[in-house]
Order: structure tokens, then C-alpha cells, then sequence
């Protein structure tokens, strides 16, 4: 490309422009050339698909020994105080062969916990597929394919963590918040970058988001197509205690 011409000599540039390789590429610089790459982030068209009121017929629920009702201020569910209790809500976001886990998702979610148990070993589980259910009363397994926040009562104190599932393995990142008390009104972010991993985010009574809490091992493949829900649950595993959980809304984006 011939950029200016002296009365001396003519001044040629050295850039390259890159032939697209990928349908849908744009035309980018890294400076110093012109290369083909996917859009940037933002810059596609968007599904979004929200839950902003929990509405008996389009949240399923199930219990045991509890009791789940819908009121203005979103999903209600408890458990009672005996010890095979547990209550379960799940949001049916397409049929199973639109890949729940594919093409990047973000989901989130906003709750409450109203009443955090008194005793250790409690357990909780919010997110992407089923922890486990089909294991209540008892333990939630967490071996399914899942990407969510796992949420345990232990040593005296309520803690979150991340969660992911492949269908035989389960990994956990590190405590994300810890001593949640009941009232504590959690925003809970997860962001997919699908088959390799999860980053999970929180922020407490309007507080500052937590940093990244990101899981690699334990990553459902992309193009699954096995479930298709969000799950809210809370298990008394085994301990005579009640829980409350209220959940607000729920989105989910990709």
C-alpha cells in the first residue's frame, strides 16, 4: 500500500489484511494489521430469559415436611424441623435440546435467606441442572451435571461456594461468602464460558461484587443436552433444624 511518494522515493506500508477463516469474523487490527476475529463480546444479538416474578405454573415445585407459597416478594420454601426435610423449586428455561450449558451463558439470580439453620451440616444448592435430588432425603450428590452455588452450614457458619458437575465428578471453588446470616439479601452471578469453565460472583445487602471464583475441573460439555432447569434447593440433611429460603428473580442471558 502506497502511503505517500516524496520527490525522492515512494513510502510503502507493511500491514497484512487476514482472510476470514470463520463465518461470521469481522475485520479487526492488532495494531499493526488488519485479522479476522470473532465479535467482541456484546456485540451479538442476546437471548434473555427472566424469572421476575415467581408464579405458581412456571416454577415447579417439591417438598418434604416444608412448605413452598408465592407472594409478592417472590418463591417462598422452607423446611420443617425434622430431619428428612427439604424443598425444591426448578425454572424450566427451553426443552433439553437447546444445550442449557452452550454458547456462553450468563445466569443469575437474587435471594434471601430468612432463616439460616441453627444446627452444622444443612445444605443448599442454586444453579444450573439437578444437584441430586432424586438422592432426598439424604444428600444432595452433586456429581450431576451442574454449575451453581453450594451453599453448607458448618463449624458454626453458613458458607457459599462454587459448585460444577460433569454427570461422575464434582469441584468446588473456595468459600465465596461466609457467615450468611438470616436476612442477607444475595445477588448470585455465574458466568459460563462454555466446556472449559465457571466463574462465580456474589455481593451481599448491596455491597461490593466479589472478585471471580472460577472453576475448571468438573465442566459439563458444551453441547449437552440432558437438562434444561435451574434448581433452588434446601436439605436439612439429616438434622433436625429449619431453613428458609426466598428467592426474588432469576435471569438468564446468552
Amino acid at each position: 500500500m502506497l502511503l505517500s511518494q516524496s520527490s525522492t522515493a515512494p513510502i510503502w506500508s507493511t500491514e497484512t489484511i487476514a482472510v476470514p477463516s470463520t463465518s461470521g469474523n469481522v475485520l479487526t487490527s492488532d495494531g499493526t494489521n488488519w485479522t479476522s476475529a470473532a465479535p467482541a463480546a456484546g456485540s451479538l444479538p442476546i437471548v434473555v430469559t427472566s424469572a421476575t416474578d415467581m408464579i405458581t405454573g412456571r416454577i415447579s415445585t417439591s417438598i418434604s415436611g416444608g412448605s413452598v407459597s408465592f407472594s409478592t416478594n417472590g418463591l417462598d420454601m422452607n423446611t420443617s424441623a425434622a430431619t428428612t426435610s427439604y424443598a425444591i423449586g426448578n425454572w424450566s428455561m427451553m426443552n433439553t435440546n437447546g444445550q442449557l450449558f452452550n454458547r456462553n451463558p450468563t445466569w443469575s439470580t437474587c435471594i434471601t435467606f430468612m432463616t439460616i439453620p441453627a444446627s452444622d451440616n444443612p445444605e443448599g444448592f442454586i444453579g444450573l441442572g439437578d444437584p441430586g435430588v432424586g438422592s432426598l432425603p439424604g444428600n444432595l450428590t452433586f456429581t450431576n451435571k451442574t454449575m451453581g452455588f453450594y451453599f453448607k452450614k458448618e463449624s458454626g457458619s453458613y458458607n457459599m461456594y462454587g459448585t460444577c458437575g460433569d454427570g461422575t465428578t464434582n469441584t468446588k471453588s473456595s468459600v465465596i461468602l461466609s457467615g450468611i446470616a438470616s436476612a442477607d439479601v444475595l445477588d448470585l452471578i455465574c458466568v459460563v464460558v462454555s466446556g472449559t469453565s465457571a466463574s462465580f460472583y456474589a455481593r451481599k445487602n448491596g455491597g461490593a461484587l466479589s472478585s471471580a471464583f472460577t472453576v475448571t475441573g468438573s465442566i459439563t460439555a458444551a453441547t449437552d443436552a440432558t437438562t434444561s432447569l435451574i434448581y433452588w434447593v434446601i436439605n436439612n440433611k439429616n438434622t433436625a433444624t429449619s431453613h428458609a429460603l426466598r428467592i426474588h428473580q432469576a435471569s438468564y442471558i446468552r
